[in-house]
């Protein structure tokens, strides 16, 4: 296993005019006078992962570095210029571009890297005054032009909150920022690193004394595979445990056996954004449980963060991924991995904690198959409508001039399965879930123009049709139409015990991979229910409308999966920055 603290190496150097005051701080050794420069040497390192069971080195992809900012404060987190020629505008940060492709160095049996030069990036610092010169330093990698071109204050570099997956991610150039955690006593917020004594007046000295940044990822990663063989979900199968001598209106129900085939996955309730910097709550939040442990300075990261503030507001969540694009995407090609924003403090399961979605398809005897619970009892949609009909009570309907379908007119006809059929509940039906399917009138029939009704043959008790639709409505079922199903389990990040009110549960932290191993499924999911006339290209189809996870209150349905949390570390690499 290699080591969990790997420098990101790069050379180069930029040149800007400087100016100086006539006084030098204590503890460094800038030469004083108008147009000295000061010179600060830096090296890019991933955060010692000690506390955790285990860790994992980011892959080229996940590593690759494109460009990197550098921000300079002074003790109060005010901005402080370090560049700008002649008439340009002095801003407080220094921007450095790689020229090529990084390539990932090697290693020996000690874990030693054997390729990457030892030589840390020299920065020069001009137009610095020396009575408000930089104290502190903060490094933002890959953010291209989304950081604008005007200097920040570090309260304002701390406000960013962007959405770091989409294109970062997609061009394996992940957002990257300084590893934030407590120290001190008392405990405080470590963000932006103290530079003041790394400054020199010439190169080689801050060569001989570089300052190293800690610096981490500011998304999340999720893996997900089968646990009997860590192989990708594509392919992967299970029967769902609902005995075929359930399924009415099978004439040999021992010969049907229901199997969940997986279709896909996604990351449902995640934080619209991350915040650039990560943020923390200034108190001794590690001494208490769960979060014991979860601080460690000596490594220079934290386990935890507060998303608190992303966590609210109609926007806060980003739009949940639908059944239909993501069995889509996903036909061919399963994948193994996804990246999701960093979301915590949350601490019931109501608050939408961040979750894992299995998408599958219910077949029988290998048929994708539409499948019906009501009552308790699992049915075939036919075997349904015979029960509905025979609890509905009377209700006939006779055809007027213009109506046509299986009535004649002038003739009263009981309401049959052909009248009717189960379409998906409408958003904000009242007493109707989400998940539930609600008998009705077929289109054709729903026409008070065409026909009416009545509650006996003769047609001398005549009904409405808002009061024949509201008796019909009140028929709800679960619909798994043509086996569409999903099953969902929070992701959780704290494993060790963690009951139902433990801060700390539930969440996504950044700079870690969740390992999500599946072994088993059991019932048949949460239905995604649709009209048995329609279908995939229906645009009222509710498999394209976005999941909200949820288990339907009488639910035998479960995804038995193990989440074991590494610290994902930014692996070394080779990258010359700052050329041509």
């Amino acid at each position: 296993m290699r080591l969990s603290n790997f420098l990101v190496m790069f050379s180069a150097c930029a040149l800007f005019a400087a100016c100086a005051n006539d006084e030098t701080p204590d503890g460094n050794n800038l030469s004083q006078g108008n147009g000295e420069q000061a010179f600060i040497a830096v090296r890019l390192a991933a955060p010692n992962a000690m506390t955790r069971a285990t860790y994992e080195d980011g892959s080229a992809a996940e590593s690759d570095v494109d460009d990197i900012r550098f921000y300079f404060f002074d003790n109060d987190g005010k901005d402080v210029s370090v560049s700008g020629i002649g008439t340009e505008s002095s801003v407080n940060f220094i921007t450095l571009n790689a020229s090529s492709t990084p390539t990932v160095p090697s290693f020996d049996d000690a874990g030693t890297d054997v390729n990457v030069d030892k030589k840390a990036t020299v920065l020069v610092l001009n137009n610095v005054d020396l009575d408000n010169r930089p104290a502190k330093m903060m490094v933002v990698l890959n953010t291209g032009d989304a950081l604008g071109n005007t200097s920040l204050s570090l309260s304002s570099l701390k406000d960013k909150a962007e959405d770091y997956l989409k294109d970062k991610t997609s061009e394996g150039k992940f957002v990257m920022s300084n590893s934030v955690y407590m120290d001190g006593n008392p405990l405080a917020t470590v963000d932006a690193i103290d530079v003041a004594d790394y400054i020199s007046e010439n190169q080689s000295g801050a060569e001989t004394n570089p300052v190293k940044v800690y610096v981490e990822r500011v998304v999340a990663r999720v893996d997900v595979k089968q646990k009997s063989n860590n192989n990708s979900l594509q392919g992967y199968t299970d029967d769902t445990d609902v005995a075929a001598t359930n399924i009415n209106g099978y004439q040999d129900p021992s010969t049907h056996k229901v199997i969940a085939n997986v279709k896909g996955w996604a990351i449902a309730n995640q934080n619209a954004k991350s915040y650039l910097i990560k943020r923390l709550d200034d108190k001794n939040w590690n001494a208490t449980s769960p979060f014991t442990g979860w601080n460690d300075a000596t490594n220079h990261r934290s386990y935890w963060a507060n998303t608190t503030q992303l966590n609210t507001g109609a926007s806060a969540l980003a739009t949940n991924p639908d059944y239909n694009s993501i069995t889509k995407a996903q036909e061919t090609t399963i994948p193994n991995s996804q990246y999701c924003q960093e979301r915590t403090e949350i601490t019931d399961i109501d608050d939408n904690p961040t979750e894992l979605i299995v998408f599958a398809q219910l077949t029988v005897n290998n048929n994708p198959t539409t499948i019906a619970r009501y009552g308790g009892q699992y049915y075939t949609v036919d075997a349904l409508m015979s029960t509905f009909l025979a609890q509905l009570g009377d209700i006939y309907i006779k055809s007027k001039e213009g109506g046509s379908g299986s009535t004649n007119i002038d003739k009263w006809t009981a309401l049959s399965a052909d009248h009717l059929k189960l379409r998906p509940a409408e958003d904000g039906e009242d007493g109707v879930a989400a998940y539930e399917a609600v008998l009705d009138l077929q289109d054709e029939f729903a026409n008070g123009d065409n026909y009416e009704f009545a509650s006996n043959s003769e047609g001398t008790t005549s009904m409405e049709l808002s009061a024949v639709e509201k008796a019909l409505n009140a028929f709800t079922a679960q619909l798994w139409y043509n086996g569409r199903t999903y099953y969902h389990v929070p992701i959780t990040h704290d494993t060790d015990g963690a009951t139902a009110t433990d801060p700390g549960r539930f969440g996504v932290v950044r700079n870690h991979l969740y390992n999500i191993a599946i072994s088993g499924i059991t019932g048949l999911g949460t239905p995604i229910p649709g009209d048995t006339e329609g279908g995939e290209e229906d645009p009222d189809d509710p498999g394209k409308d976005p999941i909200d996870p949820e288990d339907p209150e009488d639910s035998n349905s479960y995804l038995a999966a193990e989440i074991n949390i590494l610290s994902w570390n930014v692996i070394g690499q080779n990258v010359e920055l700052g050329k041509d």
